[in-house]
């Protein structure tokens, strides 16, 4: 804030840390499919106790409940893959920014060597 911008670190600047961006994209997309994982196998589990629940009630509850986890699992997963490969975009394309500006860099301290 020391520019007087307001922005900490200075105004127009954009930082990024982009060995932690992909870390992260990796990480969440990790955790996603875990998830989607485990919602699908308790899924399945429910659907295995609703063929062993006799009642009008209890087995298509269980049916349902485990048809739903399934879908939503899935849904999950895919929502965050989709996350993940925006942060990997993302920093490719900060990478490809860096280059360029240190490109222009060199270009500029060349035409004043």
């Amino acid at each position: 804030m020391a520019d007087g911008t307001g922005v900490p670190g200075g105004g127009g600047v954009v930082r990024a840390d982009l060995d932690m961006l992909a870390s992260h994209a990796q990480g969440l997309q990790d955790v996603s499919d875990l998830q989607g994982q485990l919602m699908y196998q308790l899924g399945q589990v429910m659907e295995g106790l609703a063929s062993t629940l006799r009642g009008d009630q209890g087995g298509p509850a269980c049916q349902a409940a485990g048809e739903r986890l399934m879908h939503d699992g899935q849904q999950f997963t895919a929502k965050f893959a989709d996350h993940s490969d925006m942060m990997t975009n993302n920093r490719v394309n900060y990478g490809h920014g860096d280059s360029d500006v240190a490109q222009n860099f060199h270009g500029l301290m060349g035409l004043h060597g």
